[in-house]
């Protein structure tokens, strides 16, 4: 009869383990939901920071092209002259051909096949150095 006792006294320690157990696995997953949702929230507001960043570039670009108009109109009004190939349509030509690396001669033929407007690489060369060169050295 002591072994059927002390038997019976084991199974219900293991059954009150088991069930000790159980409720720690239930309180376990219960934390891990939780945490799941927690990063399905902060991955929404990274999608949502990463938007408002392209949004933001897309914005710093336009500022950038218009802040570069602006300085060449700046440079054309401070600098009129009569007969000037100077043109912000021209000077904005040269700056972007020039930033990819263009020769002269190269930006040249560039405006000459864009615009039909006719300029020598040395007119090319003096507006670049006189109106863009000069104004990004002061920048």
């Amino acid at each position: 009869m002591a072994l059927i006792n002390f038997g019976k006294q084991e199974i219900e320690d293991l059954k009150n383990e088991n069930e000790r157990l159980i409720n720690e696995l239930v309180d376990m997953k219960m934390a891990c939901t939780s945490l799941n949702e927690q990063i399905e929230m902060k991955d929404m507001e990274l999608i949502d920071a990463k938007s408002y960043i392209e949004e933001n570039e897309v914005i710093i670009v336009k500022y950038e092209r218009l802040l570069s108009e602006n300085r060449d109109l700046k440079i054309i009004l401070n600098n009129p002259e009569r007969s000037s190939k100077a043109t912000v349509k021209n000077l904005k030509m040269i700056r972007e051909f020039k930033s990819m690396g263009n020769s002269y001669r190269q930006i040249s033929i560039n405006i000459r096949e864009a615009t039909g407007e006719d300029l020598s690489y040395s007119t090319v060369r003096y507006l670049y150095k006189k109106y863009i060169e000069n104004d990004e050295q002061r920048s």
